[in-house]
Order: structure tokens, then C-alpha cells, then sequence
């Protein structure tokens, strides 16, 4: 198991919000998913397809005005602080339009974990941004 710089790993035995511990699924034992087309353009170190290209706006509709589920809650809110922060929305803004997003969430996320997330995404936008000058 490998781990980013800035990220972490959730693996078993890790304790979920719920109180249960995760587990590893032996329905997918024997295959392993290929490494998305964006993920090997950074490896091979060019630059990622902007967002707008790899995923249409209906997608970011959809999020927006359905909100998320519980479990993919933290990905969609990283995925779309990502993208409001890629497109010149001032932090302090996106922000607020992330907890307005958050309250459609199922349930929501408490606020200081949208908070993090941004922050998270803050600093590697940051830093994507001085690598490409």
C-alpha cells in the first residue's frame, strides 16, 4: 500500500465515522482496475487535462443540485472544491458554496470536515500552480 504526499491511506483495520472497522472485499480479489488515462499522464509528468475536459458540466449539474450520498461525500466535495478552485473562485467563496452544496448532502458532512477538504485542495492547487509556473 502506498501513500501520497499530503493524503492518507484508509485501510483495514481503520475505524469508519461509524464505528465500524473497514474490511477488505474478497468479491474483486483477482483483478485489479486499470490506472485511469489521467493518473498515467502525471506519472509520465505532463500536465493533467483540465478539468472542464474530463468531465462534462452536466456531471458537475448533477453534483451540485443532488448532492452526495454517505460514502462518496468526501471525494465529491474535494472533486468540486478542485474545480471551483481551478476556475478562479477566491477560496473564502468557495467555501461558503461548498457548505450550501454540503446541506444537500445525504446526510451532510459537519462543516469543519468541508472546511479541511478545501484546505486540502487549497494547498494542492497551490502547488500544481507554482509546478506549472
Amino acid at each position: 500500500m502506498f501513500r501520497g504526499e499530503g493524503g492518507y491511506v484508509v485501510a483495514p483495520p481503520s475505524l469508519h465515522p461509524s464505528g465500524r472497522r473497514y474490511a477488505w472485499s474478497v468479491d474483486c480479489a483477482g483483478h485489479i482496475a486499470d490506472a485511469p488515462d489521467w493518473l498515467l499522464q502525471l506519472v509520465a509528468g505532463r500536465k493533467v487535462a483540465d478539468l472542464d475536459e474530463r468531465r462534462p458540466a452536466e456531471h458537475w449539474q448533477r453534483l451540485i443540485s443532488e448532492g452526495a450520498d454517505e460514502g462518496c461525500r468526501n471525494a465529491s466535495a474535494a472533486s468540486l472544491a478542485g474545480y471551483l478552485l481551478r476556475h478562479g473562485v477566491k477560496p473564502s467563496i468557495a467555501l461558503d458554496l461548498l457548505l450550501k452544496w454540503n446541506m444537500c448532502n445525504r446526510p451532510p458532512l459537519p462543516d469543519h470536515e468541508v472546511a479541511r477538504i478545501l484546505r486540502s485542495i487549497a494547498q494542492r492547487e497551490l502547488a500544481r500552480r507554482q509546478s506549472y509556473g
